[in-house]
């Protein structure tokens, strides 16, 4: 592990297709979106399944595999870094959104149906 302070490993199910976004660059990068779950019981003995979503960002070479590999449904295995980025939109709103960026990509089955 390189880095101790600021590393995420997830396991979850991808929400969508990936959108894979190329660059004048040359440069590419691919968005998609996990779902992770956390069962529970809460207080009156009733089971809850809690569902997060996560934007995950990736760059480099792993932008090729995603692009042939990955589709939505899939099983996926992450290790990453939490990052952040501020911007303001059309009508000069602040905007901010938390995202992963992907060091690592396994992907654990095929499908689900």
């Amino acid at each position: 592990m390189k880095n101790l302070r600021n590393n995420i490993k997830l396991i979850g199910n991808l929400g969508n297709e990936p959108t894979i976004r190329k660059y004048k660059n040359g440069s590419q990068k691919a968005i998609l979106i996990l779902a992770t779950d956390e069962n529970y019981n809460k207080h009156n003995g009733e089971y809850k399944i809690a569902k997060q979503w996560h934007t995950l960002i990736v760059k480099g070479p792993l932008v090729d595999i995603v692009e042939k590999y990955v589709q939505k449904g899939m099983r996926l295995s992450i290790n990453g870094r939490i990052t952040s980025r501020s911007w303001k939109d059309k009508a000069g709103n602040a905007k901010y959104r938390t995202e992963i960026e992907v060091n690592e990509l396994l992907m654990l089955n095929k499908m689900i149906a």
